[in-house]
């Protein structure tokens, strides 16, 4: 029926064919199973019996025909003993179940009344007697695939060509494609179907012809798929977080290792003139650390105790009890350090806060009228910049007005 005579086929584009040399031989009613990766040629083994390509070298006999040597006008007649089983079905959208099945008896020209006869048959043979007048996208996958056989087979054909039937198809479903497919070879009809599915291969027990690269590595008449196929073997899955929880431990146990790093604080004593609050120590995360000033200009700690001092040398019992100033009182500073208590006559500690200009203040004599003080613009009040005589700032009133 079907022979293969040191068939080599290369497609152009490409340096490695997709089939080397290829020997074997089909006998009337066998069913035979074309198995292999994808790629190893199959699908091309099919297409040079159904002479849709042409050997590269080699020869091909089909039905006592070499393909070769049939000429495109005769191919028509030639595929009349074929039927073709596609894996996507390739049925006709705007005709009925029956009419797909019809279609290929009118094209070959068959009488009305012997398609009338023939197409409730088949489908019969293939379980859709009364799906005959649904439309396939009616149907399901299985139904579909039935309508696609049944229209191969109407015409009785001694060759069937199934690529793939079963790929889209549950096994359920594909079980019955394919008890199907074993009841036409029953009645004669020699079946070659290129496939995937190992279960089905190992259940039937037919021969099977297995494909690499293009080369035929194995042909048993009684075979399974077999283990020279590549499979590639999955081992059990990784528990999903595994990798994640070793990581977030070896990130704990590395910061417990690593030795925390503490600020060294050092004390500061401050004290405000205008409540007449006493020394307090003010903590700084370092000496030399900037700190702001009325200008927000960084002036480093020393330079601001150096300029605190310098202030508090000044005449500070002359200075009026609105002036704010700084005073530093290196005596009770190093009692502090001792632990000694401040002297009875100092005020209570005031913290230095943002909000009191630091230096630049100048010393003004005598107490400001009231009217005066309720004139100070906001931002002398919040200590963002140094203060100034009322006399020489008469234009810039932003607080409230009287």
């Amino acid at each position: 029926m079907i022979r293969f005579d040191q068939v080599t086929k290369k497609y152009a584009g490409t340096t490695k064919p997709a089939l080397n040399a290829v020997d074997f031989e089909v006998k009337r009613g066998e069913f035979v199973f074309l198995v292999g990766a994808s790629g190893s040629g199959k699908s091309s083994c099919l297409r040079l019996i159904l002479k849709e390509e042409k050997p590269s070298n080699g020869t091909v006999h089909v039905l006592g025909h070499n393909v070769s040597s049939i000429s495109n006008r005769k191919i028509p007649y030639f595929r009349r003993n074929l039927g073709v089983v596609f894996q996507d079905f390739r049925l006709l959208p705007n005709k009925t179940v029956f009419q797909n099945v019809a279609f290929t008896l009118q094209v070959i020209g068959k009488s009305r009344g012997f398609v009338q006869e023939a197409v409730p048959d088949v489908l019969k043979m293939v379980g859709l007697e009364n799906k005959a007048q649904r439309m396939p996208h009616e149907l399901s996958g299985g139904e579909q695939q039935r309508v696609a056989i049944a229209r191969a087979i109407v015409n009785k054909p001694q060759v069937l060509l199934a690529d793939e039937p079963t790929g889209n198809l549950d096994p359920a479903t594909s079980a019955g494609i394919m008890q199907l497919l074993e009841r036409i070879n029953a009645n004669g009809t020699t079946v070659v179907m290129a496939t995937h599915e190992a279960a089905i291969v190992d259940k039937m027990q037919r021969r099977v012809i297995e494909l690499v690269e293009g080369g035929i590595v194995r042909d048993e008449t009684h075979g399974g798929y077999g283990t020279t196929a590549v499979i590639p073997e999955l081992g059990p899955r990784k528990e999903r977080g595994v990798d994640a929880e070793k990581a977030k431990r070896a990130v704990e146990e590395a910061a417990r290792e690593t030795p925390t790093t503490q600020s060294v604080v050092t004390p500061r004593r401050t004290a405000t003139a205008e409540t007449g609050a006493a020394p307090r120590l003010v903590e700084s995360a370092e000496a030399d650390a900037p700190v702001e000033t009325a200008d927000d200009a960084p002036v480093s700690a020393d330079a601001t105790t150096h300029a605190q001092r310098s202030s508090a040398t000044e005449d500070v019992d002359s200075a009026p009890p609105w002036v704010t100033s700084r005073a530093v009182d290196e005596s009770d500073a190093g009692a502090e350090e001792t632990g000694s208590a401040p002297a009875a006559d100092e005020p209570p500690a005031q913290p230095l806060t943002q909000s009191q200009p630091i230096i630049g203040l100048p010393l003004v004599s005598g107490p400001l009228p009231e009217d005066t003080q309720e004139h100070l613009s906001l931002a002398e009040r919040l200590g963002l910049r140094a203060a100034k005589p009322r006399d020489e700032d008469k234009e810039q009133n932003v607080g409230p007005t009287q």
